[in-house]
């Protein structure tokens, strides 16, 4: 529970990806627009009214959408933006979203209504805060956008608005309503869902980049690595930013080792693996930080087609209502490819040190960590072998979404689309498994120190904590290998909850 809550302000351009990973996590106390967002929102819908008022002709205003783009509509505005969400919406079965990519949903949404550039009414804003703020959350289906809007993830959940939903179970609670001219093409027409499950996804990388650096120099330490390597002479020759964080926190982790006194390591020169570690995760750190800033960008863009022109006195010179295609998402598609790409890289690295943990030829001990018996150790408990099994999965989940699409769809209309959900997606899995190898590379370690009888004084003093820690689960299968059941569940949860973000940055 979050003692001491604030309201979260949403003004439309100061969203934030750690506002949004704090309002799920329920830091706030509830989601309010601040005065100057409601203003735009009356400004923004004063434009769309002259413009039905007028009889402008204007896509998705006086128009059908898509391929139905050259069609007036002829029905009452209510009954086709009902008919409009509800056919939209159409149900393949399916895992549905969790509660939280929702949340992140509905509040990028709420985001760039507060720009007041998609038109919708007060009236409609309130309804979406109203059911925000009560957490009467709606349901939708994984995986059914293409990144060109999310339109039927962003229909389903406008289905409680008219007494329906993706489960067919009636929605509590919720508001009913009737909505103007444009307000169902802007409910569907956004990145909102894709965005949520990257952005929350982008938080989480950023968590285990410091559990990678953490899990590096715990094996450096196991294997009485050359810490020479790791020198800040080495990052300033280099000139590379994201290498000075890697190395920098792989020094914090082991300050106070002995391993800075000469004559520690075992190697003049360390295997690639070890002597590489900043390099390798400097590439991620870079993708990590190219990546977050796209993202914070793009939640506070306007991107629901057609584009409010508005002016701020509120005169009608000017305002319009703008054709676009800002809702195409290539940039963030193709930084969270690159992401992706250089998280596998340090999973596939990870794996190696495992490895070579476990080699006498490195590490100087028995085939396995083992007591030089036929049983026991962790070549026994097959640790390598499920690392690269998680890392083969790593390997196919890091493949490029960005040329994926090669749709014709609304007549050809709807030819191009960025793939962002699938991305947001594959990288949300990926880090799932990255987690198990991170664990599996921190016990490894850890049974290393246990197996050189290692005091707690002479390693790092940034892993002595997570040490103690482990070495607690550890113990209960040390020397019962085969007898007793090695079950890492206690283990991976300690490492993907521990601070590292107290030592590291």
């Amino acid at each position: 529970m979050v003692a001491n809550k604030v309201p979260l302000v949403l003004d439309g351009f100061s969203l934030s990806i750690e506002k949004v990973c704090k309002y799920v996590q329920g830091h706030y106390s509830r989601v309010e627009l601040s005065p100057d967002a409601e203003k735009r929102i009356h400004l923004g819908r004063q434009v769309v009214d002259r413009y039905v008022k007028e009889n402008i002709q204007s896509y998705g205003i006086s128009t059908g959408v898509g391929a139905q783009k050259d069609y007036d509509i002829a029905s009452e505005m209510s009954v086709f933006n009902r008919k409009l969400l509800i056919a939209h919406s159409t149900v393949v079965p399916g895992p549905l979203l969790s509660k939280n990519t929702v949340k992140g949903t509905l509040l990028i949404q709420l985001n760039l209504y507060a720009t007041g550039r998609c038109g919708i009414s007060w009236k409609l804003v309130q309804a979406l805060l109203q059911r925000i703020n009560d957490e009467t959350l709606p349901d939708a289906v994984d995986g059914c956008s293409t990144g060109a809007s999310d339109i039927v993830t962003l229909s389903q959940m406008a289905l409680p608005f008219f007494g329906k939903s993706v489960t067919g179970k009636p929605p509590l609670n919720h508001p009913l309503l009737e909505l103007s001219a444009k307000e169902g093409l802007s409910l569907m027409n956004s990145n909102s869902a894709g965005l949520s499950i990257t952005t929350l996804s982008l938080h989480e990388a950023r968590r285990i980049m410091m559990a990678f650096d953490f899990a590096g120099a715990m094996s450096l330490e196991a294997i009485r690595g050359q810490l020479k390597s790791y020198l800040p002479i080495v990052d300033k020759v280099h000139y590379q930013p994201a290498q000075k964080i890697s190395a920098s926190n792989i020094r914090k982790v082991l300050e106070g080792s002995i391993l800075w006194q000469d004559g520690q390591a075992k190697f003049l020169q360390d295997p690639l693996s070890f002597r590489c570690i900043a390099q390798v995760h400097a590439a991620a750190w870079a993708a990590q930080t190219w990546t977050e800033d796209i993202v914070q960008t793009e939640i506070n863009a306007s991107v629901d087609n057609p584009l409010v022109d508005f002016n701020e006195d509120g005169e009608d010179a000017g305002s319009s209502c703008i054709s676009h295609g800002n809702m195409e998402g290539s940039i963030v598609t193709v930084a969270v490819d690159a992401l992706r790409n250089a998280l596998v890289k340090c999973a596939w690295v990870s794996v190696e040190r495992i490895n070579k943990l476990q080699w006498p030829q490195f590490s100087g001990l028995p085939t396995g960590l083992s007591d030089a018996s036929a049983e026991g150790g962790l070549v026994f408990l097959n640790l390598g072998t499920l690392a690269s099994a998680y890392v083969m999965n790593c390997s196919i989940l890091s493949q490029p979404v960005l040329q994926t699409y090669r749709g014709q769809i609304s007549d050809g209309v709807e030819d191009v689309a960025c793939g962002l959900p699938l991305a947001g997606q594959q990288l949300r899995d990926l880090l799932a498994e990255t987690w198990k190898i991170v664990a599996l590379e921190i016990t490894t370690a850890c049974w290393s120190f246990r197996r050189q009888n290692m005091k707690l004084n002479e390693i790092g003093q940034g892993c002595r904590a997570l040490y103690v820690e482990i070495l607690k689960e550890i113990e209960l299968i040390y020397g019962y290998e085969g007898e007793r059941l090695f079950d890492m569940t206690k283990i991976l949860e300690i490492v993907k909850n521990f601070d590292y973000s107290a030592l590291l940055q």
